[in-house]
């Protein structure tokens, strides 16, 4: 297994597409919960952890310490989650609504920079 140094540098490189997706993997239901308590939002909360990633992998390279990606990841998830939920969007109560107690999978498709 990668450590999160080595993955942070293959993406930046450019040369291993799998790395994000494995960071994905590893820091996703990490994210998950530190967005769930704010929104407690099903959707919102799944929005939010995939805007998280797309905003990580966007501004990765001002990361300083990749090995407090998690940290990092976080404080982002955390960000937008507030910010989503000060946006004034209607979002279901959860005690209202059935819903697994797993966090879901997060997809995200990263386009080439080619």
């Amino acid at each position: 297994m990668q450590t999160n140094s080595e993955l942070i540098r293959s993406i930046l490189a450019g040369h291993d597409h799998q790395a994000f997706s494995c960071l994905v993997l590893r820091y996703e239901k990490l994210v998950w919960a530190s967005v769930w308590p704010v929104l407690r939002d099903y959707h919102a909360t799944q929005d939010v952890t995939q805007e998280t990633f797309l905003k990580a992998h966007e501004h990765l390279n001002e990361l300083r310490e990749p090995d407090a990606v998690g940290i990092w990841l976080c404080r982002i998830a955390r960000r937008e989650a507030l910010r989503t939920k000060n946006s004034g969007v209607d979002t279901l109560r959860m005690d209202d609504v059935d819903l697994p107690v797993t966090a879901p999978t997060v997809l995200i498709t990263i386009p080439n920079a080619d």
